[in-house]
């Protein structure tokens, strides 16, 4: 099966396909969509049952974004830390 290469003008548009199809596409449960906690808004709080820890997807669009500082938590880590109660930590 082959398929079509789409260009996505807004980061909205990753964000719901990929919560449309987030249990086909990594085996995760959608908790909530724009998802706020202390002043914080995470676009995509899902939950993996496997591990039973909840996954944080962000989206960018933007490609000067450091993946590195998403994929290794060094964006959210300082704010979450203090906060792992909220958590259930």
């Amino acid at each position: 099966m082959e398929i079509a290469k789409e260009r996505f003008l807004l980061e909205s548009e990753v964000q719901q396909l990929t919560e449309a199809n987030l249990q086909d596409l990594f085996d995760l449960t959608l908790v909530k969509s724009e998802f706020e906690l202390h002043g914080l808004r995470i676009d995509t709080l899902a939950f993996d049952k496997e591990s039973g820890a909840f996954v944080i997807i962000e989206y960018k669009k933007d490609r000067n974004f450091s993946i590195v500082d998403l994929l290794t938590g060094n964006v959210r880590r300082p704010w979450m830390r203090p906060r792992k109660f909220s958590f259930g930590c």
